[in-house]
């Protein structure tokens, strides 16, 4: 079980921010009583939100000290094993599972939601699967074939595969693609050419093209 004069020292330490206090100081309140398992849960949730992650996977951090790098005297806690962290947060009248209208929400996979970024997964999901349903009608392959060939004039080794030509192929024959790569692999290069390819295909000169780079890094 978490200790409560420990718990309180790592709060208090730059691991958490004032938001990830105040939001573990809500949950207990809410929760109507003093709950270690849920204060640090409640934490770590918010301290992985600001980290970029949607939710807290309790395995990454259940049945082991918190920060792993707490040496030094820095702060430090044991945490609960997965079993009894899920037990003790599904007590509380704070957490639900998915569906319910609760502040937060743990999934059977011991995943640890705020209640609004679960339902933002959810909806992403199923926006994602109704996309996969179908393919772009109206493709014209002689067209496209003659297009892939001027944009990637360059020839491959033997046994290689030009797959930035994939890509944008793959592409331009469904309604969702995924395009991944390390930095400098040429994704922007493979985006600019498939953006490309769409508009030479009938009806390109009416597309509609958005374009977001979330890191502001894309040019």
């Amino acid at each position: 079980m978490t200790n409560p004069a420990s718990l309180s020292a790592l709060l208090a330490s730059e691991a958490f921010n004032s938001t990830d206090r105040h939001f573990a100081s809500l949950m207990e309140r809410l929760a109507g009583g003093n709950s270690p398992a849920l204060t640090l849960a409640s934490a770590l949730a918010s301290r992985w939100l600001a980290d970029g992650q949607s939710c807290l996977p309790l395995g990454q951090v259940a049945g082991r000290p918190y920060p792993q790098a707490g040496a030094g005297g820095a702060a430090q806690v044991d945490c609960p094993s997965q079993e009894e962290w899920e037990e003790q947060l599904r007590a509380t009248p704070v957490v639900g599972r998915p569906g319910e209208i609760k502040p937060l929400i743990l999934d059977e996979s011991g995943r640890l939601y705020l209640q609004r970024y679960w339902r933002y997964e959810q909806d992403v999901a199923r926006d994602l699967l109704q996309r996969l349903g179908g393919s772009l009608d109206g493709m014209d392959k002689t067209l496209l074939a003659g297009t892939l060939k001027r944009l990637f004039p360059g020839p491959c080794q033997p046994g290689e595969t030009d797959w930035q030509q994939v890509a944008v192929f793959a592409a331009l024959r469904q309604r969702l693609c995924v395009i991944t790569g390390g930095p400098g692999t040429g994704k922007t290069y493979t985006v600019a050419r498939l953006l490309a390819a769409l508009l030479e295909q009938p009806g390109g000169d009416k597309r509609i093209i958005r374009l977001a780079a979330p890191t502001g890094k894309a040019v």
